[in-house]
């Protein structure tokens, strides 16, 4: 019964995973904008022509998903992209200026509740870009915003026996993203 089960899952999920192509044929198309390259079609992959933009330019496009992303060949090889962004639903969270915590909040610091966002770009690390109706701005869906309403000290490791942070002074009670 266990091995049915499994074998059944390989089955759907393979079946899943190749139909998201849509195109294969190589073919080369004209991109009018400047792009980012990808080493796997996701914003949060490591990023090709040594984090630079390309150009506009004629493109050899592999493979066209229907999610936006295209493999291209490029003078690294194959490369990922995505022109015009991924829309994800996405719901109460903070966004900022830059892709750091200690960045300016946007959205006059108040979160942004559900509803579908633009993704454009992101980090290694976790942050994605999208757009706003103030322009582009970042969030870290997998952070949560914790508040400590009490004066704390921080320490570099996680031991009470390590160098305090903040050069040794207490931190006043904030909103930590964690």
């Amino acid at each position: 019964m266990l091995k049915r089960g499994v074998m059944l899952l390989f089955f759907i999920l393979s079946i899943s995973t190749f139909s998201m192509v849509t195109h294969a044929a190589n073919s080369s198309e004209y991109v009018n904008q400047s792009f980012y390259g990808y080493k796997e079609p996701s914003f949060t992959s490591a990023k090709t022509n040594g984090g630079s933009e390309y150009g506009a330019q004629n493109v050899g496009v592999v493979e066209k998903r229907d999610n936006g992303w295209w493999k291209i060949e490029t003078w690294e090889g194959p490369v990922w992209i995505n022109l015009n962004g991924e829309e994800r639903v996405m719901g109460d969270f903070y966004a900022y200026d830059e892709p750091s915590f200690s960045s300016k909040v946007a959205n006059a610091g108040a979160k942004y509740g559900r509803q579908t966002f633009r993704i454009v770009d992101g980090t290694t690390d976790g942050w994605l870009k999208f757009k706003t109706w103030e322009g582009d701005k970042w969030m870290n869906p997998t952070s949560e915003q914790i508040t400590v309403n009490k004066t704390i000290y921080a320490y570099n490791e996680p031991s009470f026996n390590a160098t305090k942070a903040n050069y040794g002074a207490p931190y006043n009670p904030q909103n930590w993203g964690v």
